[in-house]
């Protein structure tokens, strides 16, 4: 494949006297292309391979000494099937490590080909990664001496079996490692729209401004969404709201309803218990008021009931509130789940502590919620049904609060 010449092929003399060190490539093998990516050739931003394998680049960017790069070589056919070699800052096969070299503002390597076991009949990759995500890399083609090189494909790095190649790169600040949107996961209604954020962090962890996200609906037929992640509600389902930066993306699950708004109000509560509320629905455009909760017996001053925060289902079917049990001596809130018709009302929790945030699964079949039972706020899940029993999936002594979900299944920050 003919393409502009990207790297400098590093090639030298085998040391393996005269000895097949391989048969000819199966053609049936899967099919393999070749690249070297970085920042110049449409990989991460401010990461750059160096000589041996790339020209110097023509950059304005601040080097970053403060990363811990990981260096894995591996056998590649459409996948990495198999981590031959990993360096990192503090260990490596012969005890060589990746080091920073902050004079030159790079990081560098020394893959000694002689201690593997190769097969210049396969392909391998150069991998570097930092934070957990792939920063770049490049396709190597292992020859069996020096004149081979001339005959490989500039889309490779050439390097001659037996040989070391010192693997080298820049890695600038402004590299985005990981990308969160909020709110987790929220609904609204036909024609209704919803302000998302998106916040942008370094491989510090560290807050990044000024980089560009691109936003995305899954299904724009449902919810549309701009640059500046306002989301409009367009038809009654469930799509995925993305923003992405750097390829690096986040996503939060949202749901339009088909124009019924679900809250709570104390409108029908007694001059003598003000504070008692209950769950209604109305249409969008404030018609067909409808209450669902009859949970208080106004006749009981020292006893009233106070419904909160509904949270529609994803297929608009049901609704989970929190049922605050009030008397003299506090509150106790529950969870409960009602059909959108005010029909089988069902009490998921049954516990003297705080139960609260419920949050469904993207199925509808589970609900995770927070609960302070064993001492501090854990994260729990209950089948949505009422059946089986409840997990507390964190059991830590942390405070871990505002569950959501993302589109296969949970997750939760604190």
């Amino acid at each position: 494949m003919a393409r502009e010449k990207r790297w400098v092929a590093f090639a030298l003399l085998i040391a393996l006297g005269c000895s097949d060190l391989a048969t000819p490539p199966d053609s049936s093998a899967p099919s393999f292309r070749a690249e070297i990516l970085d920042a110049r050739y449409g990989g991460r931003p401010h990461f750059y391979f160096l000589q041996p394998i790339a020209t110097p680049p023509n950059t304005t960017g601040t080097f970053d000494s403060a990363v811990s790069p990981i260096v894995q070589i591996c056998v590649w056919t459409t996948s990495c099937e198999n981590v031959i070699g990993q360096y990192t800052m503090t260990s490596g096969p012969g005890a060589e490590t990746v080091h920073v070299d902050i004079v030159n503002e790079q990081y560098f390597v020394d893959w000694r080909t002689d201690q593997y076991s190769l097969d210049p009949a396969r392909n391998y990759r150069i991998k570097v990664l930092a934070g957990g995500t792939e920063l770049g890399h490049a396709d190597v083609d292992l020859v069996r001496t020096a004149k081979e090189v001339k005959n490989v494909n500039n889309s490779y790095v050439a390097v001659v079996y037996g040989r070391t190649l010192r693997i080298r790169f820049r890695i600038e600040a402004g590299i985005v490692n990981s990308v969160k949107v909020s709110p987790a996961v929220t609904q609204t209604t036909v024609g209704s729209t919803k302000q998302f954020f998106a916040s942008v962090y370094d491989l510090h962890d560290e807050l990044l401004s000024g980089e560009p996200i691109v936003w995305s609906s899954s299904d724009r037929t449902i919810a549309s969404v701009d640059q500046d992640g306002l989301v409009t509600g367009l038809a009654p389902g469930i799509v995925t709201i993305f923003a992405t930066v750097q390829g690096r993306a986040d996503s939060v699950t949202f749901t339009v309803l088909g124009g019924v708004i679900a809250f709570a109000s104390n409108r029908d509560s007694p001059a003598f218990d003000p504070s008692a509320s209950e769950i209604y629905i109305m249409e969008a455009d404030g018609n067909g008021l409808r209450r669902l909760t009859y949970s208080t017996v106004y006749s009981n001053v020292n006893s009233w009931n106070e419904n909160l925060l509904p949270v529609w289902s994803p297929d608009g079917k049901r609704i989970a509130f929190i049922r605050e049990h009030m008397s003299s001596a506090g509150g106790n809130p529950e969870i409960y789940v009602i059909n959108s018709d005010g029909t089988g009302e069902i009490r998921l929790t049954f516990d003297s502590h705080v139960d609260s945030d419920p949050t469904w699964s993207p199925d509808g079949n589970k609900i995770a919620f927070v609960s302070n039972r064993s001492g501090n706020p854990d994260i729990y899940v209950v089948n949505s049904d009422g059946s089986g029993g409840l997990r507390d999936l964190t059991n830590d002594p942390a405070e871990d609060e505002e569950p959501t979900w993302s589109p296969t299944g949970p997750r939760w920050h604190s």
